[in-house]
Order: C-alpha cells, then structure tokens, then sequence
C-alpha cells in the first residue's frame, strides 16, 4: 500500500480488503522483488509464463531516488 494515506480513508480500506482477497486466493502467486530486464527474467519471458504481470515502478523509482 502507498505510504502517506490515512488507512481510515475508505477508498483505502477498501483497497486493502480487495488486495488481501486476491493475494490469498490460492490460484493465484504472489512474486515480490523479480528482476525484469539485464539480467533477469526478460519481459517475452514474463508473458509466456505468467497470466499477469503487475510491474511496480514506484519501488523503482524510490531506489534510485535514494542513490548518491
């Protein structure tokens, strides 16, 4: 979830109910911290293995945020 929303907003909290109800169906798989790219798993890979892929690039972007 994004740091800096009050958890009581209920645009959220309903988020976070809809997220929980995905990330705990068990035909589904949750892979957090994959490389995409060089080197790493390359994006034709990703889409001939998995049925969706959701890139975070906030998280990316944070990272390189925080280099010197």
């Amino acid at each position: 979830m994004r740091y800096g929303v009050a958890p009581d907003h209920e645009k959220i909290t309903s988020l976070q109910g809809n997220l929980r109800t995905v990330l705990e169906d068990p035909r589904g798989t949750f892979l957090g911290h994959v490389r995409v790219g060089d080197p790493g798993l390359s994006p034709r890979q990703s889409r001939e293995l998995y049925h969706a892929v959701v890139p975070d690039w906030e998280g990316l972007l944070d990272a390189a945020r925080a280099r010197p």
